[in-house]
């Protein structure tokens, strides 16, 4: 036995996988190290729980409502998991973003799996592992608790994508391989909605190599993995239809109009090295815009003349296809990137390590550390925001416990302070730490008349919360 695991941990596969769970300390460490959040949602839930206990969150969060538009979130397993965060948001958020870089560094370990099963070599796998945790695609559903719906659907996605590899090479038939996929398939599904574009990377394996095409396999892969999502479209198709006819001035309305901004916006956003939240690319200069695009066609083109335009048009098959969904709606958002994350970084760690040619692997390696410098922009970028709804949060409940609890605190702030936070942070929201009820409002104009009846705050630029006099 002790021979066993001594083998075990001294294999390259597990000194590798180890590795990649090691660097995710190191290379999300802003995020692990951030003492708030990043916005409301997660605090939403977090006051439910507490004014109810979990026992009703669960009862009334983990359920299968269809809802009243495909928007409407039906995710009882990701909900599940925020349950579990909610016992430690208040006193322990390490606790709450550690979870969440395990979870990116599990989906790592997965990528890295895969990609030896498509028998790249070890050393690829291992850097696409490794740039998949640092690329900047990942940030805001890593450091966003609320976005874990993203890591998730892509986690049991990825394990469905290496049942399906495993199946059609397995020698012999085996019908729990085919459940397993199915099984996968509804997980995904029940944590995040875009699961449903999942059956759509079958292709990687037709466009690979066509004589799959009649591989009775495949066709019975693609039929456990399809299936879930059939029944679980039909099962919404009432919230679907709803959608469609959603108000324009929906963040989730549908239009094709919205389709090529969106495609430019996030085919543009991984070069672009200080843009964080997605929404603030119309302030990103015209020339950046022009480089970045350059640059991320380079990737496209030199996979088409060192492979072949089949393996370029995979790359942005699957660059896209985590999107599909959302390239309709006018709501842009970085996390959604999570997913094409997988797909840029298995290009750029195959150019660096298969370009016979120095210039493209040069190129290469730029490339990589551009997307690193943007991932620890858009890291600080979200720990300066959570250190500042850290520093609101206290001083709200030191003003509110001394100044005897009143029913509603009206908030101002400096122009030159961080106001988007405190929007977030008093968004829809009725508690401070763990009191509640409490009513929060911020006038948002200067000129505003304030509310005779509330107490009057102030948050200065260094986030503090304090009482006008």
């Amino acid at each position: 036995m002790k021979s066993l695991i001594s083998r075990f941990v001294s294999s390259a596969t597990t000194v590798h996988v180890l590795g990649i769970y090691a660097a995710s300390f190191a290379l999300l460490s802003l995020l692990i190290a951030n003492p708030g959040y990043f916005s409301h949602d997660e605090l939403q839930r977090f006051d439910f729980y507490v004014q109810h206990g979990l026992a009703t969150y669960f009862s009334q969060m983990l359920n299968l409502n269809p809802g009243s538009s495909f928007a409407t979130p039906m995710r009882p397993l990701a909900f599940f998991i925020q349950g579990l965060q909610n016992l430690f948001i208040h006193d322990y958020p390490l606790a709450v973003h550690l979870s969440a870089a395990l979870a990116t560094a599990t989906v790592a370990a997965l990528l890295y799996a895969l990609v030896i099963m498509f028998d790249l070599s070890r050393r690829t796998a291992l850097l696409a592992a490794l740039l998949f945790e640092c690329s900047p695609l990942v940030v805001q559903a890593t450091g966003w608790s609320a976005a874990l719906m993203d890591q998730w659907y892509v986690l049991w996605g990825l394990g469905c994508l290496i049942a399906v590899k495993f199946f059609l090479t397995q020698q012999r038939f085996l019908y729990v391989t085919v459940v397993l996929i199915s099984v996968l398939t509804l997980a995904a599904l029940l944590s995040k909605e875009t699961a449903i574009v999942w059956p759509g990377a079958l292709a990687l394996f037709v466009i690979m190599d066509y004589r799959q095409v009649y591989n009775r396999r495949l066709w019975i892969a693609a039929a456990a993995w399809s299936l879930p999502v059939i029944v679980y479209l039909a099962y919404r198709l009432l919230g679907i239809k709803a959608s469609l006819a959603t108000d324009a001035s929906s963040p989730y309305s549908i239009g094709l109009h919205n389709v090529l901004q969106n495609l430019f916006i996030y085919f543009v956003f991984p070069m672009v090295p200080k843009l964080g939240e997605l929404q603030n690319w119309i302030f990103v200069p015209n020339q950046i815009l022009a480089v970045s695009v350059a640059l991320h066609l380079f990737i496209v083109g030199t996979l088409a003349r060192l492979a072949s335009l089949r393996v370029a048009a995979l790359y942005v098959y699957g660059y896209f296809l985590f999107l599909l969904p959302l390239l309709f709606i006018p709501n842009e958002s970085s996390h959604y990137l999570f997913g094409s994350a997988l797909v840029l970084s298995v290009a750029l760690a195959w150019i660096v390590f298969n370009s016979g040619q120095l210039l493209y692997r040069i190129v290469g390696w730029c490339c990589i550390l551009l997307l690193a410098v943007h991932s620890a922009f858009f890291q600080l970028e979200l720990y300066q925001d959570g250190t500042c709804m850290s520093r609101l949060a206290a001083s709200s409940e030191s003003l509110y416990l001394s100044h005897g609890r009143p029913g509603h605190i009206q908030y101002r702030f400096d122009p030159q302070s961080k106001g988007h936070v405190l929007v977030r942070y008093t968004h829809d929201r009725n508690q401070i730490g763990l009191n509640y009820p409490v009513r929060m409002s911020v006038l948002l104009d200067a000129n505003s008349p304030p509310d005779p009846a509330a107490v009057q705050a102030y948050m200065n630029t260094e986030c503090i919360a304090y009482l006008v006099q």
